[in-house]
This record gives C-alpha cells, structure tokens and sequence, in this order.
C-alpha cells in the first residue's frame, strides 16, 4: 500500500468504513472501502467486494484533497473518486474500471 499525506481534519473523519452498492449491468454490487489515517496523517485503504467473495484488496493510492477522496487500484485499472457530502456522512462519486464509470454513493458505516 502506497502511503499519501491526509490533513488532520480528514484524517478524523477517513479512519472509517464506507459502504455502498453499485449497480453493474444486471448486477448490484456492495462495495467496502475501509480507511485509516495513522497518527501522522499517512491514508491507508482496503476494499472488499463481498458479493465477489474478494476481501481485503489492497488500494495502491488513497488520498483526501479537500472533500474529495481518491482511490486508486492499479492491478484492477480501478478507481474511486467522490465528494463528502457536507455532513461527512456520505461520499457521491464515481467507481472507474476498464473504460467504464458507473455512479457509486458510499456512507460511512
């Protein structure tokens, strides 16, 4: 897992579980991204994609940049990129893999 640099702020509100479900074709998907920032504010991920049966896949790049939050799979060709809502209950974003972009809503859990 490749480390990025989160601000304190963030950091508070990222060491969670995110939950959500993603609608693919004719299936729907639940996605899991768990977050934890270090006491230096250094972002680590992992994702689960239980109806897969995949658990603990590892996020090569996480990062918050202001609300909007970054993860990158490289052996996927996968990324995830959303807003936080203002309450930081919940993050809108897009799930990118392959070509494809498809909308995917994730709360924190």
């Amino acid at each position: 897992i490749t480390a990025c640099q989160v601000s304190p702020a963030y950091a508070v509100k990222s060491a969670v579980t995110w939950v959500g479900l993603m609608v693919a074709g004719t299936q729907t998907l639940q996605i899991v991204f768990h977050l934890e920032a270090n006491a230096g504010g250094v972002l680590q991920a992992i994702m689960d994609s239980p109806d897969q049966g995949q658990f603990g896949l590892p996020v090569n790049r996480a990062s918050f940049d202001g609300s909007i939050l970054r993860l990158e799979l490289d052996y996927a060709d996968a990324s995830f990129e959303g807003t936080m809502a203002a309450d930081g209950l919940s993050i809108q974003g897009t799930w990118s893999q392959g070509g494809a972009s498809l909308p995917l809503l994730v709360a924190k859990q």
